[in-house]
């Protein structure tokens, strides 16, 4: 009857709490391994062992709220956003941040382009008449 129902419901969200729970614990222990062999590779790595740990610690929350179905719509949304945002924040870097590299690096490959086309243009026939800017040259005078 009823209360069946009401048991059955309780045991199949404990199992999903439990394996949320499992899904936490495990996603902890490997944020932390992950953080402190960043950190024992070279010391002056904090700062990326810290994002590291929170990028692993932000993913293992979203599965193990997943698992336990606890607000489904919500975890993926905030996920989707969160990964949403942090591209931008990346594209936007690379792109404010990557302007003077990418004029320089046009630049060079703009002054290739003339040295690559300057020699063709440069060398001029044996018999060709003198560029139009110079004067002709001046013969003996009688």
């Amino acid at each position: 009857g009823r209360f069946s129902d009401v048991i059955t419901t309780f045991i199949e969200f404990a199992g999903d709490v439990l394996l949320g729970s499992v899904i936490l614990i495990i996603g902890f222990m490997l944020a932390n391994l992950a953080y402190a062999a960043i950190v024992r590779t070279n010391s002056a790595n904090v700062v990326l062992a810290r994002v590291a740990r929170l990028a692993i610690l932000g993913i293992v929350l979203a599965m193990g709220l997943r698992a336990m179905g606890i607000a489904d719509d919500i975890v993926n949304l905030a996920f989707g956003l969160t990964l949403g945002a942090v591209a931008v924040a990346v594209a936007l870097a690379f792109g404010l941040g990557g302007r003077e590299a990418a004029g320089r690096l046009a630049s060079r490959w703009a002054d290739r382009l003339c040295r690559e086309a300057e020699p063709a243009d440069a060398a001029p026939a044996a018999d060709a008449a003198p560029p139009a800017h110079e004067p002709p040259a001046a013969g003996p005078q009688a």
